[in-house]
Formats: structure tokens, C-alpha cells, sequence
């Protein structure tokens, strides 16, 4: 089903002066607090942890032993562990990936929204974006997250990006693009073999 997003809801998703920066270096531009927020929160958390480690490593009894440092760092080095990773999910989330179709900007408009309906697929058109589609997963229970997945149609590719709505880098959402990323490749392709078949006809 094809709905068209209003221009209020598409500019805080994909603004029309995003789209030539992302064609260019497949990722969102960090032009928003919203979007370089989450690289503030960051930083501060490792600096706050630094900190703290540092007071209480050298605070307290005088043992300088490698076994006691260590024995203390056990827990600021978890807490990093888990901040890295949860930036490093944020920061991946940026970026766009590429799926080679070899058909130009208007073909493949027509290929997305075949698939989509093929699939029974709920599927957005940008307001005044008629180029760049949008899927969005049903809200999480118990939050207001959700998997929004970006296409957007080029010449000879089309550009996907899955991130979930929300800035905190420790979102419970486990993202599902992998699935709908093999589905697109795999009618890409059939839609290849009938062009081929066509031209050879």
C-alpha cells in the first residue's frame, strides 16, 4: 500500500538538501543536533568514566600491583565496551548501502514499487521526493522505537538505509534490513533475467 508523506514528516527523516550529499558519500550529513548528538554523548560518557576510574584507581590502599589495576579496571573497561558498541551501532546506522540494478532513476522507481506491492509491502513516496521511498517497522511495545528503511533511486543502483527512530545509541530494536536487503538483490536479479530474455527475444 502507498501512502505520500506530508513535507513536515519528510524533512525529519531525509530533507530535500540531504539527497545530493548522500548520492555522493552514502551516508546521512551531520547537519542536526539530532544526528551529531548521539557523538556528544559519547564523548562525554568517556570522559566521565576516565574520570572516575581514575579517581578510585588511585584513590585507597597503596597496592600499585598490575593485579590490583586491573583488578579496578574490570569495571570501567566493561562500561566502555559497551558505550563503543553502542556508538559504533549509531555510527554504522549513517551510512547507506548500494544494490547494482544496471536500470536508470525511472526504472528503478517502477522496480521498488513492484517489489513493495509484490511483497505487500506498506511503503511511503517522499513529499517531493518522488525518487525516495520509505518502510517503517510497527512500534515496539512499551516504546516509541521503530526500523525506518530508506530507498533511494538512482542510476544503476538503489541506495538503502535502516536506522531506528531514536537518538539513544542503546536502542532495543534489533535491525531487520538484512532480510529485505536479500529480497530486493533477489528481484533485482529476476527482473534482470526478464530484460535479458526480452532483449535477446
Amino acid at each position: 500500500m502507498h501512502n505520500k508523506l506530508p513535507s513536515n514528516e519528510t524533512s525529519s527523516i531525509v530533507a530535500e538538501t540531504d539527497i545530493d550529499f548522500i548520492k555522493k558519500h552514502l551516508r546521512y550529513p551531520l547537519n542536526s543536533f539530532q544526528k551529531y548528538k548521539p557523538f556528544v554523548v559519547f564523548f562525554v560518557m568517556i570522559i566521565v568514566i576516565a574520570l572516575i576510574a581514575f579517581f578510585l584507581i588511585s584513590k585507597g590502599e597503596n597496592d600499585s600491583s598490575m593485579k590490583s589495576f586491573f583488578r579496578k579496571s574490570i569495571p570501567f573497561l566493561g562500561a566502555f565496551i559497551s558505550i563503543s558498541y553502542g556508538f559504533y551501532k549509531f555510527y554504522t546506522s549513517l551510512f547507506f548501502d548500494k544494490i547494482k540494478t544496471s536500470f536508470s532513476i525511472e526504472d528503478n522507481k517502477v522496480l521498488l514499487t513492484n517489489f513493495f506491492m509484490s511483497n505487500h509491502f506498506k511503503y511511503y513516496v517522499m513529499h517531493d521526493l518522488h525518487d525516495v521511498f520509505m518502510m517503517q517497522s510497527s512500534l515496539i511495545k512499551g516504546s516509541k522505537e521503530q526500523e525506518i528503511v530508506i530507498f533511494i533511486a538512482v542510476d544503476n543502483e538503489i541506495l538503502i538505509n535502516s536506522h531506528i527512530s531514536t537518538s539513544n545509541i542503546f536502542h532495543q530494536h534489533k535491525r531487520k534490513v538484512n532480510e529485505l536487503v536479500m529480497m530486493l538483490e533477489k528481484f533485482v536479479a529476476q527482473n534482470k533475467n526478464i530484460e535479458e530474455n526480452i532483449m535477446h527475444n
